[in-house]
């Protein structure tokens, strides 16, 4: 799973954050791979969309992830003037990596640290 952030200059004040996410999220078509989004209001009047993707590559879901917002801004009045920005994957650090793979079969999430003694 992918998190992609399509960043949006909006043309005037929009507040509502769930009509945006259904508006958004009502543009993606069935197979396109969009689990859930996310909305993100800035001070300064741009919109960040977060776009959950379960695509087979990073380019896939950033370009499905532009098509379905500029889907969504074309479609909805309000949002004609808005304009795309930027449309980028969030790379996880590989230290977050390993806490998101799952646990070995024992149940254990750590490594055991050896407590043994060495013969003297």
């Amino acid at each position: 799973m992918n998190l992609v952030h399509v960043r949006i200059r909006l043309d005037g004040p929009v507040d509502d954050r769930e009509w945006l996410k259904q508006v958004f999220h009502s543009r993606a078509l069935l197979g396109e791979g969009v689990e859930h989004i996310s909305i993100h209001l800035e001070g300064d009047g741009d919109l960040t969309v977060g776009f959950w993707m379960s695509a087979a590559s990073v380019v896939t879901g950033e370009d499905t992830a532009n098509t379905v917002a500029r889907r969504a801004l074309s479609a909805e009045p309000t949002l004609r003037r808005a304009a795309i920005v930027s449309c980028s994957t969030a790379l996880v650090p590989e230290a977050f990596d390993r806490m998101l793979r799952p646990a070995p079969e024992s149940g254990r999430n750590r490594r055991r640290t050896d407590t043994a003694t060495p013969d003297a």
